[in-house]
């Protein structure tokens, strides 16, 4: 599975799991709604000031978001 795969997968489980929205994201993390969709659908992934975003909004480690 590549990068971009990988970090889909786990975001989408995240997004499913907690019962959150592109858009809450969106707006937790300072990015377009757009963005959040490129990176369900394994188009592109965060930088790491994003990754971090992510990782702190669902109360993660970089590595438990990104493995």
């Amino acid at each position: 599975m590549k990068n971009h795969e990988r970090f889909a997968y786990n975001l989408t489980k995240l997004l499913f799991a907690t019962e959150t929205t592109q858009r809450e994201l969106a707006r937790a993390t300072g990015v377009a709604v757009a963005t959040i969709s490129r990176w369900v659908n394994a188009e592109s992934i965060p930088n790491i000031y994003h990754a971090e975003k992510i990782a702190d909004y669902f109360d993660l480690t970089l590595d438990e978001l990104l493995n």
